[in-house]
């Protein structure tokens, strides 16, 4: 049997299966059941040991040849990508929006995504002035924000009351 950890959409599931090709019977690991395949489901709010429990309780003694696991950027169940890797150990495949990928690979896609993403943006400040301007200024504010509340809190707070004349002793 084989094994996929599918922390990703319905639809990036559905395509790695079909990537996976014919074989072995397929169970999925999900928070949502896949068409066509027996589905154990994922609870986000319950801990990795109870979800493993119910993923060893549910496979009982059936053998898992082949095992993956989903990377999707866009689902960010990062203890369900852990919980598969460290069930399928060294054996585990990853997969993501392209295709089967590495370890290695992966990570330099996700950086390579990030670098191009803030260049975009530090592109589109330079260009226009004005949203550099923008920019400063929602800066300028919110380190000036605090510094005004406090000085606002300390004129507002009204003065404490003057002590109560003390009646003489004569």
């Amino acid at each position: 049997m084989r094994l996929l950890f599918g922390s990703a959409s319905p639809n990036l599931i559905a395509e790695t299966l079909a990537r996976m090709g014919p074989g072995e019977p397929v169970v999925v690991v999900s928070e949502f059941a896949p068409d066509g395949v027996e589905w154990i489901p994922y609870h986000v709010h319950r801990s990795a040991e109870d979800n493993q429990a119910l993923i060893l309780a549910t496979l009982g003694t059936r053998r898992i040849a082949e095992g993956g696991v989903i990377l999707d950027p866009t689902v960010p169940h990062d203890v369900l990508r852990e919980l598969g890797n460290a069930m399928l150990g060294a054996n585990a495949r990853l997969f993501d929006e392209t295709g089967a990928t590495q370890p290695w690979r992966h990570a330099t896609r996700r950086v390579w995504q990030s670098v191009r993403r803030q260049t975009a943006v530090i592109g589109r400040l330079l260009r226009d002035p004005r949203e550099l301007r923008l920019s400063a200024l929602y800066r300028v504010v919110t380190k000036r924000g605090p510094v005004l509340a406090a000085a606002r809190a300390s004129i507002a707070a009204p003065k404490p009351a003057p002590p109560p004349p003390r009646a003489s002793p004569w």
